[in-house]
C-alpha cells in the first residue's frame, strides 16, 4: 500500500522542505529545490514561480527518521542492513525521550544515533524479520507523531477501575499510553476482525457500563495490519482526553508501512547505520 507525498503548496513552502532534504539527505541546494518542486507537482522550481501566485500558505516542517536493522540468516550466513527513512511532523527527540521509548516493548530494542536514527540493538534473523521490524517501529511513530501520545508501563490505570479484571471483551495486542496534555491514560487495543466479528455488542455494552469510550480507526494501525488486526482507541470518556480528536489526527496518516511492499533500502553489509545519501526516497512514493 502506498500513499501520496508530501505537497507543498506555496514557495515558501516548497523551500522550506528543499531545506529539510538538504539536512537529511545531504542533497546540494538546486537538487533539493528540484525535488521539492516536483514534490509539489511542478517541473521545477521556474515552474512553480510562474504557477504559484503568492505565499500564502507556509508548509509546516518535516523531520526524517531513519529506522535501521541488521540481519544475519545462520543457514545462509548472509547478512544486511535494513533502513526505512519515515516522514513525521515531529522530531523524532520530541516524539519521545530515550526513557519513554524504553518503556514500550518495541521501541525499547532500540537507540537513537544522531539524534534522527533509530538503530536495533537486537540482529534479527532474516531479512524478513528486519523489514517487518522497521516497518512496525514506522507505524508505531507515526502513531504517536499523530496523537502526541508516549508509552506508559502503567498497565492497570488504562483499565475501569485500575484492574485488568476489567479488560474489555476481546481485547488483543492491547498498549497503555500516556497523554501528557491532559496526563491520561488510555489503550489501543488491536484485535483481529475476525475474532470479534461477534462481540461488537458485548464490546459495546462494556463501554458503556464502564462510560469509556471505544473508537475504531480507519488507519490501518500498528501491531500487524497486514494480517487482519484493527486500531482501536480505548479511554474513559470522565477523562478530558480527545479520543475523537486523536482519531481524526490518526486517521489522515498515510497508509501503514506493511506487508511485501518494502519501501526501504537494503545494503549487503552489517555496518551501524545507513547514510543519509543511501535513503533516495524520504517521502513515500504516490
Amino acid at each position: 500500500m502506498r500513499s501520496s507525498p508530501i505537497r507543498p503548496t506555496t514557495l515558501l513552502g516548497i523551500k522550506s522542505y528543499a531545506s529539510d532534504l538538504k539536512k537529511s539527505l545531504g542533497l546540494g541546494h538546486i537538487a533539493a529545490l528540484q525535488q521539492a518542486a516536483e514534490a509539489a507537482g511542478y517541473q521545477n522550481l521556474s515552474h512553480a514561480k510562474a504557477a504559484l501566485a503568492s505565499p500564502a500558505t507556509v508548509l509546516a516542517p518535516r523531520h526524517i527518521t531513519i529506522i535501521t536493522c541488521h540481519w544475519k540468516d545462520r543457514k545462509t550466513k548472509n547478512t544486511g542492513t535494513e533502513g526505512l527513512a519515515v516522514d513525521l511532523a515531529t522530531p523524532l527527540w520530541d516524539i519521545a525521550t530515550v526513557e519513554q521509548m524504553k518503556k514500550d516493548p518495541l521501541l525499547s530494542d532500540f537507540f537513537v544515533y544522531d539524534k534522527k536514527q533509530l538503530v536495533a540493538d537486537a540482529i534479527r534473523s532474516s531479512q524478513d524479520s528486519a523489514r517487518q521490524t522497521i516497518n512496525q517501529v514506522a507505524r508505531v511513530l507515526q502513531f504517536m507523531d499523530a496523537t502526541g501520545l508516549r508509552p506508559s508501563r502503567s498497565h492497570r490505570r488504562i483499565y475501569p477501575g485500575n484492574t485488568s479484571q476489567n479488560r474489555i471483551p476481546g481485547a488483543d495486542h492491547t498498549r497503555a499510553w500516556f497523554d501528557p496534555a491532559t496526563r491520561a491514560f488510555l489503550m489501543t487495543d488491536e484485535p483481529y476482525d475476525f475474532a470479534i466479528e461477534r462481540r461488537v455488542n458485548e464490546r459495546a455494552q462494556w463501554a458503556d457500563r464502564h462510560k469509556y469510550q471505544v473508537l475504531k480507526a480507519k488507519w490501518q494501525g500498528m501491531y500487524a495490519p497486514d494480517v487482519g488486526s484493527r486500531l482501536y482507541l480505548v479511554g474513559n470518556v470522565t477523562q478530558s482526553i480527545a479520543l475523537g480528536k486523536m482519531l481524526a489526527a490518526i486517521d489522515k496518516l498515510p497508509d501503514a508501512f506493511c506487508g511485501d511492499n518494502w519501501l526501504g533500502v537494503s545494503l549487503a553489509t552489517a555496518g551501524l547505520v545507513i547514510p543519509d545519501n543511501q535513503l533516495n526516497a524520504p517521502v513515500r512514493a504516490s
